[in-house]
């Protein structure tokens, strides 16, 4: 059966019966200048189609576990990337080059710790299941024992319910009290009096398998928000060692055939933002004309997600949210100089956020826009002389306009920056 629609885009696809029955299946799809044509298909065709795409030989990502405590962020060098991994190592980075307050201040739990609790020994309660006869076990030999199971290998259903026991396994683990104690002391640069604590943190995602140049991997991993209430930073800690292992991140490993145990889960901890009052995705050129020096901006109000943004219901009925989408670029203003434009491509759809009106014309304000553009700029210059980046090279740049309690504009945040792959 071949499902065809003669649009170059489909709108709301889940709604659509035919589509919807094929959500989580490998499918034929092909988008040419008579629409869009999908139709079922097996593993074993898609990987023919994918065998030259596939790495010959299994890539074994860089790594150091030779950092074996938290290490603040001002300490932190970019060179530490194969300890704490790239995305802590380059907010690290910002920290040093961007006016203070503009990038986050925090620490990174380097890899060694989360090898260290993947190794440790476990045969008790929970954990019945990493016990071979009367040996003790640990996680790093559970994984060796699904990735020599020829069931585990052959089934997509399988892999998926045996990583979802996997990660509940690691987040209900034990944790020797020393390590507890190392990553729980990290609260107290924040709050020096110690308990109770009242700051909300965000624990982030930070592999020797992501963020690197030719493949960033956006997205493959899970950050967190550690509450107070929520008691040690270690329960939300075990929860971003666990996304390791989601379906989604060993299915893409397993498709570059990347050595699952060498890749190791460094940890990036700083405030929670809170309700910031835009959040937006930056690209350090200017993707439309490259001739022209600039950026590619994408901005919406609020929380609203850029890159997966779910319907919401409005006065007038369920939209899909719409950033505003723009390019900042230096355009000849004259016979003898060159000025800074701002080029709307679409508008953001969104009259309302937090309950309450927009209160900007465009998500960001023109002096914010201009905020924005030199620290782009200066994100840019500094990351393409550290990669040696050739002309097209470009950085993927996180930003927020913060929270405040007083319905004032809030202050510009910029949270991450990664290689941009087109």
């Amino acid at each position: 059966m071949i499902i065809s629609f003669h649009l170059p885009y489909m709108k709301n696809v889940q709604a659509i019966p035919e589509v919807a029955a094929l959500i989580d299946q490998w499918v034929h799809y092909v988008v040419n200048e008579n629409g869009v044509h999908i139709e079922p298909a097996t593993e074993e065709e898609a990987l023919k189609w994918l065998v030259d795409k596939i790495p010959a030989e299994a890539t074994i990502p860089e790594s150091d576990l030779s950092f074996t405590t938290p290490i603040p962020l001002t300490t932190v060098k970019h060179e530490d990337w194969i300890r704490v991994g790239v995305k802590a190592a380059n907010v690290a980075e910002l920290g040093k080059i961007l006016a203070d307050g503009i990038a986050p201040r925090g620490y990174a739990l380097p890899f060694a710790m989360y090898d260290a609790f993947m190794r440790s020994s476990r045969c008790v309660g929970d954990m019945q299941v990493l016990c071979n006869d009367s040996d003790s076990v640990s996680f790093y030999d559970y994984v060796e024992q699904l990735l020599g199971s020829a069931e585990f290998n052959a089934s997509l259903a399988v892999r998926e319910q045996k990583l979802v026991e996997l990660r509940e396994m690691i987040e209900s683990a034990d944790v020797v009290q020393s390590l507890v104690d190392e990553i729980e002391a990290v609260r107290l640069f924040w709050e020096p009096a110690g308990e109770p604590f009242s700051q909300k943190l965000r624990v982030r995602s930070s592999t020797n398998n992501e963020d690197l140049q030719g493949f960033n991997g956006a997205g493959l991993y899970s950050s967190f928000t550690h509450k107070p209430k929520e008691g040690k930073l270690i329960n939300s800690i075990k929860q971003v060692w666990g996304s390791l292992w989601t379906l989604r991140a060993f299915e893409e490993r397993r498709l570059h055939r990347i050595d699952h145990l060498k890749t190791y889960m460094g940890v990036l901890i700083h405030p929670n933002y809170g309700d910031e009052q835009v959040n937006g995705v930056a690209i350090s050129k200017n993707i439309y004309n490259p001739g022209w020096e600039g950026f590619y901006v994408n901005a919406q109000y609020g929380e609203l997600s850029i890159t997966n943004p779910e319907p919401i219901e409005t006065a007038s009925g369920l939209i899909n949210p719409i950033p505003d989408e723009f390019l900042i670029t230096r355009l000849a203003a004259s016979v003898s100089g060159f000025a800074w434009e701002t080029q709307f491509i679409r508008h953001s759809n969104i009259e309302e956020v937090y309950d309450a009106p927009v209160t900007t014309e465009n998500v960001l304000t023109q002096s914010e826009i201009d905020q924005l553009r030199e620290n782009l700029q200066i994100i840019h210059a500094h990351f393409k002389k550290l990669y040696q980046g050739a002309d097209d090279f470009a950085m993927d740049i996180e930003f927020k306009i913060t929270e405040t309690d007083d319905g004032s504009r809030g202050n510009l945040a910029i949270k991450q920056a990664r290689p941009w792959v087109d």
